[in-house]
């Protein structure tokens, strides 16, 4: 794996630290090292980086507002919730692998888009806030915003 996300994964697990507990089941037993960690940072990086590449392309062009907002938030609501476990649910091996095919997915995106680094930050910033939303169903608002902004801030810094 290229060494900027393995370090953006270090990062975000990071920032998970103490609050692994709100990701992972009540009745079960909490591993605490940072592999553990990095098996939760995986996903929530696979989830941005999917979010802002699904809309780079069909956005380019658009003014960034409220409306588009809109049009993205319900998509990558819709993926944190429903598709996070699943994610979760795989082996550090099939993780790293999505978390590379995504990855250049969304770089290839970004390259081809030819937004302004604003109107990309302005996507990333759409992209956390519906992240942050749909974590923040299962603990503190102010720990998923503070989990989303590290995530925002690592998967940024690899494009």
């Amino acid at each position: 794996m290229e060494a900027t996300l393995r370090t953006a994964k270090l990062e975000i697990a990071s920032e998970i630290g103490a609050d692994i507990a709100y990701f992972t089941p009540p009745n079960e037993k909490r591993f605490t090292g940072i592999e553990a960690m990095a098996l939760i940072a995986t996903p929530l990086l696979i989830g941005f980086l999917k979010g802002l590449a699904s809309k780079l392309v069909e956005k380019v062009g658009e003014k960034i507002g409220g409306a588009m907002g809109e049009k993205i938030g319900e998509p990558i609501a819709n993926f944190v919730a429903k598709e996070m476990d699943t994610l979760f649910g795989k082996d550090k091996a099939a993780q790293d692998k999505l978390l590379e095919e995504t990855h250049n997915e969304a770089l290839q995106k970004v390259q081809t888009s030819r937004l302004s680094q604003a109107d990309l930050q302005a996507i990333a910033a759409i992209v956390q806030s519906e992240m942050s939303k749909a974590l923040s169903q299962k603990m503190p608002t102010h720990i998923s915003e503070r989990i989303t902004a590290k995530v925002r801030e690592e998967a940024l810094k690899t494009l």
